[in-house]
């Protein structure tokens, strides 16, 4: 094995490239995946944090809207070309989930597998 360096940390993997059939997109007929960076991650759960402006815990209404805003975030930031450059912004969120959510499912539940960002994922890591 290898000893660990700041270079070798660095410059490590950054993942692979998922590709997810779409066929309710008409001649868009895959999406590439790409996992999040530690940043990119950081800031997806910043979309979701479940407090109110005044730090208190969010009301059920609210806690609703920062899952789909968490979902959205995941989702539009991991979206990327071929070659795992990011394509959407976080502007783009609200124009990508007016597609049918038929279309958009296999890609919303790959972007939150990709990144460990499901349900199961979270009891694994509780787990440990």
């Amino acid at each position: 094995m290898a000893a660990l360096t700041r270079e070798g940390l660095l410059g490590a993997h950054r993942g692979d490239i998922h590709t997810v059939s779409t066929p309710g997109l008409g001649s868009i007929t895959s999406v590439c995946l790409r996992a999040l960076s530690g940043a990119e991650a950081l800031a997806v759960y910043s979309a979701a944090d479940p407090t109110d402006e005044a730090g208190q815990p969010a009301k059920a209404d609210q806690a609703a809207k920062l899952g789909v805003s968490f979902t959205q975030a995941a989702t539009v930031a991991s979206i990327c070309d071929e070659n795992g450059k990011r394509i959407l912004t976080k502007e783009d969120g609200d124009a990508l989930f007016e597609l049918p959510y038929s279309a958009l499912q296999p890609i919303i539940e790959k972007a939150l597998e990709i990144n460990r960002m499901t349900k199961a994922s979270a009891e694994a890591a509780k787990k440990g």
